[in-house]
């Protein structure tokens, strides 16, 4: 089988139980593989990092990048959850390699379901394992291929949006301080609105490319453990001018414990969208109040809010794109539709999900779920990686 592939250096994680299969899998990939790959560079470099334990692995995916990676069982993690999955949540374009004794079709079939490109049943020749890597390959080259041709065109769309309102806002911008003359109070008012408008419109671009950085994930995902606390505090920082503004006040009861092995930056987003709608669906005088707790399988964030709530036959669309509630109680609260869809996929990212609970005019409470990593309780978790370059 040949793979035609540009990737001039194609970096491999093996974890395996039996040191002798782990390094025999090694050798072979290293003498045969790159005689398979047709490349433009005939110098394809191999680094292959062998993993002592399946937490190191599970680090490497996030922190060294690997093209592919070969692990021997669907072992599971302290915490019930698949390893395969875990592997996926670090790099989705990675291409997994599952290893395992007989290998029946309903096992084969849920290794598939659970992110593995190819499946070798033990024991495998060194051609069944040559050929397990090019399928795993190619699904790589094809994940790159398709999210790069899809963040491409969201980035260029973005661009063409934004230009002209750029252009627009300062052109309104100058009207209003007066430098092309003075304005009567209907001219003011207009205007205004007008910039209203434009704010939204940005805002509903900011959302879309964000949801587009997600789907294409072209940007590095950087998975580390820190204080969920941490991460609450800076979204009240966010969302503190909006609630002033609104007459919000945001409450927060997230214990100091409780840490993430996470991306920050997802965890921020996910978030912030689930803050700003309960500031802007509530009322004068109420409040937002974002709880924290978690068991051995998961973290669990609420915020909950005084505001409007949902009538139950909406609930059904409430995380579809660019779907928005409307009614006369929300005719004057802006948004691209986005924010709660963005929220979900996130949580899908961590094996997690995002459930509502909702009254009509006494508030809402969204409940986000996360998949709990063991690797939080083990020792040394802030020690540089080993084979980070």
């Amino acid at each position: 089988m040949v793979v035609d592939t540009t990737q001039q250096q194609l970096r491999i994680v093996i974890v395996d139980r039996d040191p002798a299969t782990a390094e025999r899998i090694r050798s072979v990939l290293e003498r045969e593989l790159p005689r398979q790959i047709e490349s433009d560079d005939p110098q394809t470099r191999i680094e292959i990092f062998l993993a002592p334990t399946p937490c190191q692995g599970c680090r490497a995916v996030s922190e060294w990048n690997p093209t592919l990676f070969f692990v021997d069982t669907l072992s599971r993690c302290a915490t019930g959850q698949d390893l395969l999955r875990r592997i996926r949540e670090g790099n989705r374009d990675v291409g997994i390699v599952l290893t395992a004794p007989d290998l029946d079709p309903d096992t084969t079939l849920e290794a598939a379901w659970r992110g593995a490109s190819a499946v070798l049943s033990r024991p495998f020749t060194d051609g069944q394992l040559l050929q397990a890597a090019c399928r795993a390959l190619e699904f790589y080259r094809g994940r790159r291929l398709e999210r790069d041709s899809r963040y491409a065109f969201a980035l260029t769309l973005g661009h063409e949006l934004k230009s002209p309102l750029d252009a627009v806002e300062m052109i309104l911008n100058n009207l209003v301080s007066g430098l092309l003359g003075t304005l009567n109070e209907e001219q003011f008012d207009s205007i205004r609105r007008a910039l209203t408008r434009l704010q939204t419109m940005r805002s509903l671009i900011t959302d879309f490319l964000d949801w587009s950085r997600l789907g294409a994930e072209r940007r590095r995902r950087n998975m580390e453990i820190f204080s969920a606390e941490e991460i609450v505090r800076k979204v009240i920082d966010q969302a503190s001018e909006a609630a002033r503004t609104a007459g919000v006040v945001i409450l927060s009861d997230v214990p100091h414990s409780i840490r993430l092995r996470a991306d920050r930056w997802e965890i921020e987003i996910l978030l912030s969208n689930l803050v700003s709608n309960a500031i802007k669906y509530n009322r004068l005088g109420g409040r937002v109040i974002i709880r924290g707790q978690e068991n051995e399988d998961a973290i669990f964030f609420e915020v909950e809010d005084t505001g409007i709530g949902i009538d139950p036959s909406a609930l059904s669309r409430l995380f579809k794109p660019f779907s928005r509630l409307r009614d006369h109680r929300t005719e004057g609260v802006s948004g691209s539709g986005l924010g709660l869809a963005i929220a979900r996929d996130i949580a899908r990212l961590y094996d997690g999900d995002i459930e509502v609970r909702s009254v009509p005019d006494v508030g809402s409470c969204f409940t986000v779920r996360l998949r709990r990593c063991r690797e939080i309780d083990l020792p040394g978790t802030a020690v540089p990686c080993p084979f980070e370059t």
